[in-house]
């Protein structure tokens, strides 16, 4: 039993690395290559005035508010509130008041495995170097709930961030506070 619980913990782990590199590719800034410069010829001087730009003129648009920034590959719903985030490059979506500990969780696609580590953090998300994660894993469903750890002990009050992952769909991170 032993040996494949540490499997299970062992697989857990790679796919937390695998869904915090998945994150870290889409947060990190593209870079372009430079298109080869065109040889041109000078220009004949000319007494006409160049043409009318002719492309059409936008708006600029407003950014978006909290409400409708969503970078997240899917959505996540705990205790009835689903996650939020701050601004399209928030590094975790959030979950706006408390919920209890045994609140359910639920993601907005179908998957055959839904593995979610949850880790207590501080206030602005981070976790501590070591910190062991509470595992909750979902079969063939998008619900489940809070107090369905592996280790089935409930989770304490106090701050939590879950990466929750879909293999094929990638990792959600979600902030939330357990009252």
């Amino acid at each position: 039993m032993k040996s494949a619980l540490r499997l299970l913990c062992a697989a857990a782990c790679v796919l937390f690395v695998v869904g915090c590199a998945d994150l870290m590719d889409k947060l990190s800034p593209k870079k372009e290559s430079p298109a080869p410069a065109a040889k041109t010829e000078p220009a004949a001087p000319t007494d006409k005035a160049p043409p009318a730009d002719t492309t059409p003129k936008t708006e600029p648009t407003a950014p978006a508010d909290a409400a409708g920034a969503s970078s997240l590959p899917f959505d996540v719903t705990i205790g009835g509130q689903k996650a939020v985030l701050a601004a399209a490059n928030a590094p975790h979506a959030t979950i706006a008041n408390p919920v209890s500990a045994d609140a359910g969780i639920e993601v907005g696609v179908p998957a055959d495995m839904v593995i979610i580590n949850v880790f207590p953090c501080d206030a602005a998300g981070a976790v501590a170097s070591g910190a062991q994660p509470a595992i909750i894993i979902i079969n063939k469903d998008q619900k489940g709930a809070l107090n369905a750890t592996m280790d089935k002990k409930p989770l304490a009050a106090g701050k939590y961030l879950a990466n929750v992952v879909i293999t094929e769909k990638g990792t959600a991170r979600v902030m939330f506070e357990v009252k």
